[in-house]
């Protein structure tokens, strides 16, 4: 008899610690913010995601909370329940009223920061879904109001495209990102809608600001690190690639790149051959890192237009229309290094020509 007290107590003890971390677990749950993606296993299409819990109740386990679709434009109410770490919820009624379906039914697991589980939704379209814990660590604050400037690669092709992103809002909270990505060489500006999970990042050109010959809803997936955004990309007309944009943090030796001439030379590699040249630089806009010029071929009796991109000292630039049409080629892609006054690196051309090039500022 002298043993029962000592085991109730021990049993006591062991409730409450055991309601006390369940109980600390729920209420973490409250206010949280989820990011991520969901995709179909029928068609492979990835849609971007925020999932915000605006109630818990920790005695029936009941939750209800908004779940956002950017490049849907839409925002549905969810109601639904965690028991333990699984957690099961359906969109029942419109916020926003977009192009997503309503009565999507989701079963998941929450653990570590992540829901991920199935989905199914009324139109008989059914896949996955993973969505991360928004931490916002601090790296995430140089991220509002930031320009990246680089260049897209196609897998299939080979073919490489200048590319400037701009960060025009960003949520902390939830994750969210708009921007603009303008592709120089296409004449093309599009509107981009996605998230920002810790460093991942996902984003769809969802509309157009300027139309040129770019696709639209294309969908890009890559990690935010060290001021650079990179990763892979699928566009709506099956051609895949890479890409990779850096911060433009436009650094002094930048301003004396604006309106500068410089001249040279360029030799092919499988030839020989050499062409002087001039390259003029019309404009130069030091935020978004787009350049714009002339290059003049005398010895082809030639000058075409450039668009490009510089990066801190790098440089890519296209040759994109005449305004002198003589024996040179257009669309001849440079990727170069600028400093001291001196752009050098390698030039490639659609004839399947390639070489070096040297120019110094006049």
């Amino acid at each position: 008899m002298k043993n029962k007290p000592v085991q109730l107590k021990h049993l006591i003890i062991a409730f409450l610690i055991l309601f006390s971390a369940n109980s600390g677990w729920a209420d973490d749950l409250t206010g949280m913010f989820f990011s991520g993606q969901a995709k179909s296993t029928k068609s492979g299409t990835v849609w971007p995601a925020v999932l915000k819990i605006v109630s818990y109740d920790q005695a029936s386990g009941k939750v209800e909370g908004e779940i956002e679709w950017p490049s849907l434009n839409a925002i549905h109410k969810i109601v639904g329940q965690l028991t333990d770490s699984k957690l099961t919820f359906t969109e029942v009624s419109y916020i926003k009223k977009g192009s997503a379906n309503l009565n999507c039914e989701y079963t998941a697991t929450f653990s570590n920061g992540e829901i991920s589980g199935t989905w199914k939704d009324p139109g008989s379209d059914l896949g996955t879904f993973r969505l991360s814990r928004q931490t916002n660590p601090d790296v995430n604050t140089e991220f509002k109001g930031s320009v990246f400037s680089g260049q897209a690669k196609s897998t299939k092709s080979g073919t490489v495209w200048p590319s400037t992103l701009k960060i025009t809002s960003y949520d902390q909270a939830s994750g969210r990102v708009e921007g603009e990505i303008e592709w120089p060489s296409l004449n093309a500006i599009h509107k981009i809608v996605g998230q920002l999970t810790d460093s991942k990042i996902t984003f769809t050109e969802v509309s157009y600001i300027k139309k040129g010959s770019a696709n639209l809803n294309c969908e890009y997936t890559a990690t935010f690190s060290n001021g650079e955004i990179s990763g892979t990309w699928k566009d709506p007309g099956s051609d895949l690639g890479t890409f990779r944009l850096s911060r433009q943090t436009n650094p002094a030796v930048n301003t004396e790149f604006k309106g500068s001439v410089f001249s040279g030379q360029a030799k092919s590699t499988k030839s020989g051959t050499v062409w002087p040249s001039i390259l003029k630089i019309t404009s130069y806009d030091q935020v978004l890192g787009r350049v714009e010029g002339e290059i003049e071929w005398p010895s082809l009796n030639a000058i075409h237009k450039i668009v490009g991109q510089l990066t801190d000292s790098k440089l890519t630039f296209t040759e994109v229309s005449y305004i002198k049409k003589g024996s040179a080629n257009l669309n001849c892609e440079y990727t170069a290094t600028f400093s001291n006054g001196e752009i050098s690196g390698t030039w490639k051309d659609p004839g399947s020509d390639m070489g070096t090039f040297l120019l110094n500022k006049k």
